[in-house]
């Protein structure tokens, strides 16, 4: 078998570092986020009270749980409302 020359050697090492040190820490975060569980909804409140901390909380939490705006939902809840829905 040819001996491979020191400067290709280093150069195979230095490049094989590199991938190890990028591609390791993304094969655990990969793995702890499929074995590692955090819960989601943590929320003691129920019904309104839930309701209303999805109201005057952050925007974008409304939207993850309940598929719409707060603007959408305000607007849903008028409609529901003029329909005689309390």
């Amino acid at each position: 078998m040819p001996s491979i020359p020191p400067n290709i050697r280093r150069e195979i090492v230095l490049t094989v570092g590199i991938l190890l040190t990028t591609i390791i820490p993304k094969v655990v975060q990969v793995i702890c986020a499929l074995y590692v569980k955090q819960l989601y909804h943590t929320s003691i409140l129920s019904g309104e009270g839930w309701v209303q901390e999805l109201l005057t909380g952050h925007p974008k939490r409304i939207q993850c749980e309940l598929g719409v705006t707060k603007q959408v939902f305000n607007q849903l809840i008028h409609e529901l409302q003029s329909m005689g829905h309390t």
